[in-house]
């Protein structure tokens, strides 16, 4: 079984990233024959502002600019880039992608190169995780196209999921998903779907990093299931859930779920779950 894994949007990824391709890298040895990162496409700054004002609104803008100015002047940022490493690399990493000669850098998982290289490594199977998202041409040069969703789908869908999920007081909900990649926002058919264990005394960017860790496992066993037609996808009802856009994580939603974590949301902790289908 030859396996293709699209992934991150920078040259070297994030922490969650480079877990997920070395995760797989473990799990399929020499099958794993291509692993694809797309650096990104800069775009000028006066473009990028046109593009921002054109997609959100005034409030919407100053939100997103207040959250980040917020991460950063409190090492937020620096605390979730530690909490990521402490639970996907306990000994340390070197922030490399790894893959060495299976490793292709493109500008991006939607252009002509990408879908060229997908011909030339003739995958059977091709798992996403973690990239802007793939286009239809893209989806439809892919053989059997599986996706890592950091989300309990049909009910959370989208952006920061498992955030909202624990911001809404669900914290059963707080799971990945693996479904077949569709030209829909994280819609596609269930191939599998759980919950870490979370403690009581875990906090988000640790619920989340737990979650990318059993969802590497589910990948890679949905990918050998798919790949030898041993699946029975459980068609998702997307009007049973709601699709979250990372604009939408505001200070307003920060400071909630600080409180509700404060006030024991998490008090006896919640067992880990795992469905495969």
């Amino acid at each position: 079984m030859r396996v293709v894994l699209l992934t991150a949007h920078s040259e070297e990824g994030e922490v969650q990233h480079r877990f997920v391709a070395t995760h797989l890298l473990r799990e399929f040895g020499g099958d794993l024959v291509g692993i694809i990162v797309a650096t990104g496409i800069r775009k000028p700054v006066r473009q990028r502002l046109v593009a921002w004002c054109k997609r959100y609104s005034a409030a919407q803008i100053a939100s997103r600019i207040a959250v980040r100015l917020h991460r950063r002047l409190s090492g937020g940022d620096v605390l979730r880039q530690e909490a990521l490493t402490r639970v996907l690399f306990p000994d340390g990493e070197d922030g490399r992608m790894p893959g060495g000669p299976v490793l292709h850098r493109i500008a991006s998982h939607n252009s002509d190169e990408c879908r060229q290289l997908l011909a030339r490594l003739g995958a059977d199977v091709v798992l996403v995780y973690g990239t802007l998202i793939i286009s239809a041409k893209t989806i439809a040069a892919c053989a059997r196209p599986i996706n890592l969703h950091t989300g309990w789908s049909p009910l959370y869908r989208g952006s920061d999921t498992m955030f909202w999920a624990l911001h809404n007081g669900e914290p059963d909900y707080a799971g990945v998903t693996v479904h077949r990649l569709v030209p829909a926002v994280d819609a596609g058919a269930i191939l599998a779907r759980g919950r870490p264990r979370i403690e009581a005394g875990d906090d988000e960017p640790t619920i989340f990093a737990k979650g990318v860790k059993l969802g590497a496992e589910l990948l890679a066993s949905a990918a050998r299931r798919e790949a030898r037609g041993e699946t029975k996808p459980l068609e998702q009802d997307l009007a049973s859930g709601k699709e979250y856009r990372s604009v939408q994580r505001s200070m307003g939603a920060e400071r909630t779920l600080r409180r509700r974590l404060g006030d024991g949301l998490l008090k006896g902790g919640v067992a880990e779950c795992r469905e495969e289908f």
